[in-house]
């Protein structure tokens, strides 16, 4: 085999005072079988490399952007050594790249992007060998391949916005071997059986609850997210399988978890069914079937579902068989969840504190499943009502139906086991109401109507009223949120009295107990129907 070492100097080729060397405008060809080792940095600055055979790098390899400079040949760049490298190619592509670097320290970080069009290999120790892609992509060729890849030997590390890619992926599954850092390292393997497609991969540090922001997850989850994109959006049928290891799981349930896609509001845990991890540290879980790319998790969270009927004494309109959407037809409705502001108070004291919102062409439905308001649902304890295991906030419809904020779906509350719990409903100008009884509540959702009778489906005091014939709801006029309909609410109508539909304001003039947007003197005399009516959701 021949070899040439670092001495050895081409036609305008030299060695730099900072010992680089740099090529100038040479055209420099490593034949077959032969090996040209460079024992510092490399910078192709001008010039042709037409690498047949290997080259050997302990430095930074850098080759200029331009027509005046082209690297080529089917032969391998390998880095050595135990010392970070970086690698910028210019605009050419690479056909082999293998790293060999042999301390933790030794990495190679890209400076640009990069493509390798045959294989890449791994085959550092003591954690060496990672790539580090920062903010540019490394994208593998259709036919290319993977090789040696793991957290002793290397991996790419994808902890900025640089992606690792591989094109015309089709149902072959591969192997995207990556992590979010040196010490973290969870690989995923992707099959694409619909539309062949380029699809990248990167680890985020933390499963998130919007996907790759918002607060990380602390229960139930992996503590990764693997974030996939594709090229060109649509024909997606994926198979996705991540994988990672013991210390990544925060209170996981390996025996019953799956994978889990951010689609924009929550994760679709309702998608696929739970399964057992596969494998033995690092393990291992696969879902099929899937239409989109975007943010996925591995969640053990449990969840129950319930689909609510509820009319409001205040917005039923008789003649309808509905409730007004004055409100959302006039866009006085906010897009996020109101009861972190429009919070209950005294012994009916209750919050929200969450980023639950919608999209504004949920409140473009129109008709029967137009949105009327917001509501806040809660799950208490079947034997002692006055703890609360969770609280969503809810989209309620002009046909009484309560959904979740995608406008269509039953309301899940997530985290929560399978079993018996009190439902209740609150509303911020009316008084609220619970189950008279427990209910079974599962991942199969559970139909709650609460306007067929008023003693079936009620509060401990039954404090539902007929709005129509066998129709009941939940009274008007707690303007206050006190859970008491006394003088004071009609004080409080008072004290925003004639305020205009223009006028009105959602937070701050909030006392339109018939929500029709206006306060007038129709709000003072529904409110004073009920008089000292007031509820108890604790009992």
């Amino acid at each position: 085999m021949i070899r040439y070492n670092l001495l050895i100097c081409f036609i305008m080729m030299m060695v730099a005072l900072q010992a680089q060397l740099i090529n100038n405008g040479a055209t420099v060809t490593i034949q077959p079988g032969a090996v040209l080792r460079i024992e510092t940095d490399f910078d192709n600055q001008a010039g042709t490399i037409d690498n047949q055979g290997v080259l050997e790098v302990q430095g930074n390899f850098n080759s200029v952007v331009g027509p005046g400079t082209t690297l080529s040949g089917n032969g391998k760049i390998k880095f050595f050594g135990t010392t970070n490298s970086n690698l910028s190619p210019g605009d050419d592509v690479l056909n082999k790249v293998e790293l060999l670097k042999t301390t933790s320290t030794g990495t190679v970080t890209l400076t640009g992007a990069v493509t390798v069009n045959d294989s890449l290999i791994f085959g550092g120790s003591a954690g060496g060998s990672t790539i580090i892609l920062g903010a540019n992509d490394l994208t593998l060729g259709a036919t290319s391949t993977v090789t040696g890849a793991s957290q002793a030997t290397g991996y790419v590390v994808t902890g900025s916005t640089g992606q690792m890619k591989k094109t015309n992926l089709g149902a072959t599954p591969f192997t995207y071997p990556v992590g979010f850092d040196a010490v973290t390292y969870n690989p995923v393997t992707i099959a694409e059986n619909g539309t062949i497609d380029n699809i990248g991969v990167r680890v985020l540090q933390k499963a998130y609850a919007n996907g790759s922001s918002g607060t990380a997850l602390t229960t139930s989850f992996v503590d990764a997210t693997w974030s996939i994109s594709d090229a060109t959006p649509g024909g997606n049928n994926l198979t996705i399988t991540p994988y990672w290891k013991g210390s990544d799981e925060v209170s996981f349930n390996r025996t019953l978890c799956r994978v889990a896609r951010y689609n924009g509001q929550k994760y679709d845990l309702d998608a696929s069914t739970k399964l057992p991890a596969g494998g033995s540290d690092p393990y291992s879980l696969q879902r099929s079937g899937i239409t989109n790319t975007g943010n996925f998790i591995v969640s053990s969270s449990s969840f129950v579902k319930v689909a609510p009927k509820l009319f409001l004494e205040g917005a039923y309109v008789v003649a309808d068989g509905l409730m007004r959407d004055v409100l959302r037809a006039n866009n006085k409705l906010p897009l996020a969840q109101p009861f972190g502001l429009l919070t209950f108070t005294g012994t009916y004291a209750a919050s929200l504190n969450s980023d639950e919102a919608v999209n504004q062409s949920i409140f473009d439905v129109t008709g029967n499943n137009a949105v009327v308001d917001w509501v806040l649902l809660e799950l208490r304890d079947n034997a002692n009502r006055s703890i609360v295991h969770a609280r969503r906030a809810a989209l309620l419809q002009r046909d009484g139906d309560i959904v979740d904020i995608d406008g269509v779906s039953p309301v899940r509350f997530d985290n929560i086991s399978d079993g018996n719990y009190h439902l209740s409903v609150r509303h911020r100008v009316h008084l609220g109401t619970r189950t008279a009884t427990s209910l079974s509540l599962s991942e199969t959702s559970t139909p709650i109507n609460f306007t067929n009778n008023a003693n079936a489906i009620a509060n401990s005091q039954k404090e539902l009223v007929s709005v129509g014939s066998g129709i009941y709801g939940i009274l008007t006029g707690d303007v206050d949120r006190d859970g008491r309909i006394l003088s004071g609410d009609i004080v409080a109508i008072g004290g925003f009295f004639n305020t205009s539909l223009g006028n009105f304001n959602y937070f701050t003039r909030s006392t339109d107990a018939d929500l029709d947007g206006r306060i007038i003197s129709g709000d003072v005399v529904s409110t004073g129907s009920n008089i000292n009516k007031q509820v108890n959701l604790n009992q």
